[in-house]
């Protein structure tokens, strides 16, 4: 088995639906470690990041809530630790259209 730490993707939102930010490849397993979220937002609002199977099924969400742009509390850095399986896509939604940007890195276990 091969494992590889990554930045698994980044994305900068410009509006407010959902924007996969990865999707774990065939053969592979992948372990979530870390997202980091800033806003862009004149206003507070919230960030969704969900992981959905590969139907497209809400396993599990998570939502961060960011305060105006240049103010504190306008970005957050979390630890997590979310095992995917192939097929499975980590996506983000802000929660207005002017975004924000989201990292998110973890590990890739070859199978």
């Amino acid at each position: 088995m091969t494992v590889r730490s990554k930045q698994l993707g980044h994305v900068l939102v410009a509006n407010n639906t959902g924007h996969i930010i990865y999707q774990v490849p065939a053969g592979y397993r992948t372990i979530v470690k870390n997202v980091s979220v800033q806003s862009a937002a004149a206003t507070a609002q919230p960030l969704r990041v969900y992981v959905l199977d590969s139907g497209g099924v809400e396993l599990f969400r998570w939502t961060y809530w960011l305060a105006a742009a240049g103010a504190s509390g306008d970005s957050a850095n979390q630890t997590v630790w979310v095992v995917m399986e192939a097929g499975q896509q980590l996506q983000v939604a802000f929660g207005n259209a002017s975004g924000g940007s989201v990292s998110a890195s973890g590990s890739e276990l070859a199978l």
